[in-house]
Formats: structure tokens, C-alpha cells, sequence
């Protein structure tokens, strides 16, 4: 088991190893992502809720005061970095339409599990911001979380990798019906903001529109992470690893039943 499990690793290392070359390379899409689409997201959210606290004398919104909105922000934006799977619609899309799926397909390595190496590959790229805003939050936090949570925390970080590849590979798979995919592009990066928890914190919500807001997939991926590590909350944390596994599990399921699906549609040689 082991050996296979060695195996498999190795065969998926060069493709993560590539695309994290990739992205350090390509110094544009670097700055674009590290600074403008992070750092000016977080300084509009940091001047509003500072505003809101002090202008208002609140103490607290729901669960959390200023400094865990203010921490929460910075790491939903890092997260809704990290887990974006817009390239992963947008190449599939392109190698479906130009008919170009031929020299993946013909690979030791299946091409899903080429294109999310891909992802986790880039994703420890994207991981840079969100080690520098947690150690700069642990260092000014009274309270440090306990050993038992850390090992839940990084395994929900992983796991909303994979759920994220798991909604974007199954959004994917219009391109084998769809000769453009921009509109089902333009609502995932929308939803996942929206519903993602970018906007507001599922707490905030009103009281009809929380429970959408607190147990859909896309919160997984983004809010939840970001609201388990500023809350401390390691009760919070286990169950969403519990509805992380599970929407993983079933988009899973639809994505491998529309792939084969799909592959009997698609026709190559730049078709």
C-alpha cells in the first residue's frame, strides 16, 4: 500500500512542481494576485468595519469583535485566493473546444488527477499569504489554539483545496456542451465570492438567509477556514471537516459520472 502510495505521489509531483514554477515565474499574474487582488479587497474591508465599530461604539456582531472581523477578512480574501478554480474551467474549456486532450489523455497519470496536482501545486504558492497572516495573528493573539486543533485546521485547508477542485472540475464538464463557457465562469467566481463568505460572515446574515449561508459548499472552501482559526472554535472546525468531506463526496460522484459522459462527446483532433 505504501509503495503505491509512493508511486502515485511521485508520478503527481511534476505536475504540482510545474505549476508552482509557473506561477513564481510569471512575476504579473504574481503581483496582480498577491497585492492588488488581495491587499485592496482587505484595505476596503479593514476602513468599513473599523468605521463600523468605532463609529457605532459596538462592541461585537455576532460571534466576533473588530480584531476577529478585521483577521477574518484577511483570511477569507487569502482563501478566496487559494481556492479559485476559474483556470481549471477556463483550460478545460479551451482544451475541449481546440480539441487538444489527446496528449493528456495519453499519460501514466489520468488527466483529473493531472489537473488537480495542477491545482494543489499552485495552491502552495497561494499558501504564502495565508502563513504570513496567521503567524501575524498568533503572534498579537492572548489565546493560542489547542495542540489537538492544528492537525484539523491544516487538514481543512487541504480539504477545501479539494472540494474547490471538486465544484470547478464538475462546472467543467459544460464544456463538452457548451461551446463557451464565460457565463458558467462569471457565475462561479460570483458565487463563490457571494456565498463564499467574502462579503459578510455567515453569522451576519439575516435569520431566513443564514442557514444558506452557513451550510452551503462554497463556505467551505473560503469563510470556514477563515472562521475556525480566528474563533478558535474546535467544535466548529471537526463539522465543517464533516460537511467539507461530504460535499466533496458527492461532487465528486457527479463530476466522474459527467467525465465519462462527456468523453463520449468529445471528439479531438482540433474538433
Amino acid at each position: 500500500m505504501n509503495t503505491r502510495f509512493f508511486q502515485f505521489f511521485r508520478r503527481c509531483s511534476p505536475f504540482a512542481k510545474n505549476a508552482a514554477r509557473l506561477i513564481i515565474i510569471d512575476r504579473g499574474m504574481f503581483v496582480a494576485d498577491f497585492f492588488l487582488a488581495t491587499t485592496v479587497p482587505f484595505v476596503m474591508q479593514f476602513l468599513i468595519w473599523t468605521f463600523i465599530y468605532s463609529g457605532t461604539g459596538i462592541k461585537t456582531l455576532g460571534s466576533m469583535g473588530l480584531r476577529q472581523t478585521i483577521y477574518y477578512y484577511a483570511f477569507a480574501i487569502a482563501f478566496g485566493r487559494l481556492n479559485n478554480g476559474y483556470d481549471i474551467v477556463s483550460n478545460l474549456s479551451q482544451s475541449v473546444r481546440e480539441g487538444s486532450l489527446e496528449p493528456h489523455l495519453l499519460r501514466p497519470l489520468s488527466y483529473p488527477m493531472q489537473k488537480i496536482s495542477d491545482f494543489m501545486g499552485g495552491g502552495l504558492v497561494y499558501t504564502v499569504p495565508i502563513i504570513i497572516i496567521l503567524c501575524v495573528f498568533l503572534n498579537s493573539s492572548l489565546v493560542l489554539p489547542t495542540p489537538l486543533f492544528w492537525p484539523g485546521w491544516i487538514l481543512m485547508l487541504i480539504s477545501s483545496q479539494i472540494l474547490c477542485f471538486t465544484i470547478s472540475w464538475m462546472v467543467g464538464m459544460t464544456s463538452f456542451w457548451l461551446v463557451r463557457t464565460n457565463f458558467v465562469l462569471t457565475l462561479l467566481t460570483t458565487s463563490a465570492a457571494f456565498f463564499g463568505g467574502e462579503l459578510l460572515p455567515a453569522h451576519l446574515w439575516g435569520d431566513w438567509l443564514r442557514p444558506l449561508m452557513s451550510f452551503n459548499p462554497l463556505r467551505f472552501m473560503i469563510s470556514a477556514p477563515a472562521e475556525a482559526i480566528v474563533t478558535m472554535d474546535i467544535n466548529f472546525l471537526w463539522n465543517s471537516l464533516l460537511y467539507t468531506w461530504g460535499y466533496t463526496l458527492f461532487f465528486a460522484t457527479i463530476a466522474r459520472f459527467l467525465w465519462k459522459r462527456g468523453m463520449k462527446r468529445y471528439r479531438g483532433a482540433g474538433g
